[in-house]
Formats: structure tokens, C-alpha cells, sequence
């Protein structure tokens, strides 16, 4: 794989296939306390399947 210039070298990056995107949620845990909230993340199994 080569390139010659930026254009050319982004051109390729944007040939590349997407992955599957990111979920995030924040969560409160009733009887856990924590300094902040948590962040939960994951993938919707269907897309990454």
C-alpha cells in the first residue's frame, strides 16, 4: 500500500469499512455509592454481527 500525498493516503483511510458504532449510558446503582456517575459502553450486538 503507498501513497503520494495526504489526499491520497485519506482517500485509501476512507475506502476502509466502518466498525460498528459505540452505545454509552450513565448509571446510577441504587445502594453503590460512587464519587460519579458510571459510564457504561457497548455495541449493538446486530451491527457487530
Amino acid at each position: 500500500l503507498s501513497f503520494g500525498s495526504a489526499p491520497d493516503i485519506q482517500s485509501q483511510m476512507d475506502a476502509i469499512p466502518r466498525g460498528p458504532s459505540w452505545c454509552s449510558l450513565m448509571i446510577h446503582v441504587e445502594g453503590y455509592p460512587t464519587r460519579e456517575l458510571i459510564q457504561l459502553y457497548w455495541h449493538d450486538t446486530l451491527e457487530v454481527v
